[in-house]
């Protein structure tokens, strides 16, 4: 069974282990097309290389892509509190829980 290097990437990244979710991310840009891989991305880099802004603006794509996934939410919360804009960061998860409720990453 062959694994799609984005799921593996996102797997990785959702456990922290962001420098390995980055090389598979790089080592195959297809996973441009799913949100929720793009948002992880986005993730990455806004932690590891400090591309906030950038993070922003790859985060307001994966929402063009998909609106209804609490991940890019959560991510987008995440980079907010990097940026120290506390007030975006809990609309932003506050919207991740309004599509689910019990979503763990963000009831954390």
């Amino acid at each position: 069974m062959v694994i799609n290097p984005a799921v593996k990437a996102v797997e990785f990244a959702k456990r922290g282990k962001l420098v390995l979710a980055l090389e598979l991310f790089e080592a195959d840009p297809a996973f441009k097309e799913n949100a929720v891989a793009l948002s992880y991305y986005a993730l990455c880099i806004a932690i590891l290389r400090g591309k906030c802004d950038e993070a922003l603006i790859v985060l307001r794509g994966a929402v063009k892509k998909d609106r209804f996934q609490p991940d890019i939410y959560m991510n987008i919360g995440r980079v907010y509190v990097l940026k120290e804009r506390k007030d975006f960061a809990a609309k932003a998860f506050v919207k991740g829980l309004s599509l689910d409720s019990s979503h763990a990453g963000l009831l954390k």
